[in-house]
């Protein structure tokens, strides 16, 4: 039996797509905000209180001031899990699938928090690595040599920052490993680069907006009080649905459906539908009255190169919620 896909509606796309998502889920943004705003601020004061402690102002060499200076910073480790909580919700939203928005946050969370946690580690080294080396070579040398070494250090400086678009969708998405998700990432770099442009583009004049607010707030204690509110229902919850509105349609371009068009088998739940996979045999029954057929469901299932009985087998697939392809 062939089965034929079912015609898909229309898709909206660019901003009518983006502010139809906005609109349907204004208040789950506003509280994903707050939500990031607390954990950023808890962050912010570990750092503080951190080089308060180990008095990272004195006098001191400077491979000691980089320790320091690393150490201080180390609290920003613990957003990774918060990010991809996040970026879980972020993605459903995108997906338009029904959810109640803090159990998903949690599950988030709670499943991707070592994934997560590694990847912002490897993100705040890299990021220390070459804010070191830009400093260092504008310090060290001159000339041509100088500027080759630090244009090396901004490209690699733009390449990490293309790829954190992507990395934590991948860890919440896909199963995979970190070495995996760290490759496709910079593969979509390249690949999604005009987007990828755009959206930093996006980031520098957004979060540009907010310092300039801030700053000219300076004057008034009004508009210092409005800078305050905005920041706290919008500041991160906008570019997180920029970011995955950008990076979820890649990843499910690219990845998921080239996936599942070589593994039909594990599209859909309907693999476990006798409405849909059956087999016929045909069954005499001998009787004083009439000699019919009947047509049975057969309990097994071709599946991964073998006859397996429906009732032990497990779908497995890429997409780590283990939910359905029809509903990407």
């Amino acid at each position: 039996m062939r089965l034929q896909k079912r015609p898909q509606p229309m898709e909206k796309r660019g901003f009518i797509r983006f502010f139809e998502l906005f609109s349907n889920n204004f208040f789950r943004l506003i509280i994903i905000n707050i939500y990031i705003t607390g954990a950023v601020i808890i962050s912010v004061l570990s750092v503080f209180f951190l080089a308060y402690t180990l008095s990272i102002g004195a006098a001191v060499p400077q491979p000691v001031f980089l320790l320091k200076m690393f150490i201080c910073g180390l609290p920003v480790v613990f957003l990774g899990p918060i990010i991809g909580g996040i970026t879980r919700v972020t993605r459903d939203i995108v997906r338009r699938t029904g959810m109640f928005m803090l159990s998903e946050l949690w599950e988030g969370v709670k499943k991707n928090w070592k994934q997560s946690t590694v990847i912002i580690l490897l993100q705040y080294i890299m990021g220390m690595l070459l804010f070191i080396a830009i400093s260092f070579y504008s310090e060290t040398t001159k000339g041509t040599i100088q500027t080759i070494l630090i244009g090396i250090c901004l490209t690699m400086t733009v390449i990490v920052i293309f790829s954190s678009f992507y990395l934590y969708m991948m860890a919440v998405t896909l199963k995979l490993k970190i070495r995996e998700i760290i490759k496709n990432s910079v593969i979509f770099s390249f690949l999604k680069l005009f987007q990828n442009i755009l959206l930093l583009l996006f980031l520098i004049i957004y979060y540009f907006f907010f310092f300039s607010l801030f700053y000219s707030s300076q004057t008034s204690v009004w508009l210092f009080g409005l800078s305050v509110i905005i920041t706290c229902l919008f500041a991160f919850s906008i570019p997180a649905l920029v970011v995955t509105s950008v990076s979820f349609p890649a990843i499910k371009k690219h990845i998921l459906d080239p996936y599942y068009e070589e593994h039909p088998e594990e599209t859909s739940k309907s693999v476990l539908d006798d409405s849909i996979i059956k087999t016929e045999t045909e069954a005499s029954k001998q009787s004083n009255k009439n000699q019919s057929q009947i047509k049975e469901a057969s309990p097994y299932i071709y599946h991964n190169g073998k006859m397996v009985h429906k009732d032990n087998l497990k779908i497995e697939n890429i997409f780590k919620d283990e939910e359905t392809n029809d509903k990407l």
